[in-house]
């Protein structure tokens, strides 16, 4: 268990009175799974379990039912907490079932669709139930082909796996469902990006925190100004979890409480940077975010300012790039899926234009607070040139 992981200094820590946190798709994803092999085990599983988080901490999350399914199989489901944040998924019932044998894993026990991962001696085989999307387009970070189960929330179930009693256990099947989750899919913005048929697991904290956007604003707004109270001359502005273990990977000696995760919010964050003096902001973001940046847009949540790669696209142009190589951006449902269409040369083209034009925009809305922009990578641990 990885304790030694730096807990995350969240502008929603305290989002104000009456906001409580929940949990992502991919923490129910762990608990589930987990409460399936603990019946398995013999041992009781009331209302809840603790699991371990990408942050290294336990929290308890809650299971709502559980059924044995054979001798070797369990299936446990919860009813997703989503806390007091507007969510989509709040409510919806997350149900893994679990099958596991003694014996190694044979190909013809898997399926196209399936994830295969190690952890230690045991092979864990992880496939997409009814009500979870399946990907079809690239640009995501799911290849087309298999379910919508992020990374994050894959590692963060067998770390959890790893945590238990394995005994002579070889293989382990877990198939988790989203009760009615094709139906609200259509509400989201995953037909648009390439997941069809349901939701994706999702999650880089295991946690939702509420997003309240006044208590949020409100929120960076004190922990800025605490930066500016402790003299800090260099803050950090990290959009979330991957960014922030990027920055304090390559910055360890940065101060935990000179870390603000700002999330869509950019151009209030740099005004009240520039209203409390902090004299250098350092900003870490992803392409998608990039690209909104360059576009001059304040506000980047998903409902304010979808992806519009051929917007982005007609901006490369009037900068110089070639427009036959940016001819598929009308295929592309997101930029990343227009980046990954580039060649090599091409890409790294349109990311320094990109990253230029961004840095200025941020710069005029900073002034005269220095900005250096970092970004990074879909892994999120490699800074782009």
């Amino acid at each position: 268990m990885n304790k030694n992981l730096p807990t995350p200094v969240l502008p929603t820590t305290a989002p104000g009175p009456g906001l409580r946190t929940g949990f992502s798709t991919g923490a129910y994803l762990s608990a589930t799974a987990v409460a399936a092999w603990l019946r398995l085990e013999g041992r009781a599983v009331k209302d809840s379990i603790s699991i371990l988080f990408p942050d290294g901490e336990l929290r308890s999350v809650n299971i709502d039912g559980e059924e044995p399914l054979s001798a070797n199989g369990h299936a446990a489901w919860a009813a997703k907490d989503a806390g007091e944040d507007v969510d989509k998924t709040h409510g919806l019932i997350i149900r893994s079932q679990l099958q596991r044998s003694t014996l190694p894993l044979r190909p013809e026990d898997t399926r196209e669709t399936d994830f295969v991962e190690v952890t230690g001696s045991l092979t864990v085989v992880l496939r997409g139930g009814k009500g979870v999307g399946l990907v079809t387009r690239k640009g995501l970070d799911v290849p087309p082909g298999k379910p919508a189960i992020n990374p994050t929330p894959r590692k963060m179930l067998l770390e959890n796996l790893s945590e238990l009693p394995h005994g002579n256990w070889r293989t382990v099947w877990i198939e988790v469902s989203i009760e009615g989750g094709e139906k609200v899919a259509r509400r989201t913005l995953n037909p648009t990006l390439g997941v069809v048929g349901g939701l994706s697991i999702l999650g880089t904290s295991g946690q939702v925190i509420p997003c309240s956007h006044a208590a949020y604003v409100a929120t960076i707004e004190i922990l800025i100004r605490g930066a500016a109270l402790n003299h800090f001359s260099e803050i950090a502005l990290v959009t979330g979890g991957r960014s922030h273990r990027w920055l304090k990977t390559q910055y360890p000696d940065f101060e935990d409480t000179a870390i603000v995760r700002f999330g869509d919010f950019i151009e209030q964050s740099l005004a009240i940077c520039q209203r409390h003096g902090i004299p250098c902001i350092r900003i870490v973001c992803m392409a998608g975010k990039l690209a909104k940046y360059a576009l001059g847009i304040t506000n980047t949540h998903a409902d304010k300012a979808a992806q519009s790669p051929t917007r982005v696209a007609d901006l490369l142009i009037s900068e110089g790039m070639e427009s036959e190589s940016l001819q598929h951006a009308s295929d592309c449902r997101s930029v990343r899926e227009l980046l990954d269409g580039l060649e090599t040369e091409n890409r790294r083209q349109a990311i320094q234009i990109l990253k230029s034009l961004a840095a200025k925009q941020l710069q005029a809305w900073a002034h005269p607070s220095r900005i250096h922009l970092h970004v990074l990578d879909t892994t999120g641990k490699r800074e782009l040139p």
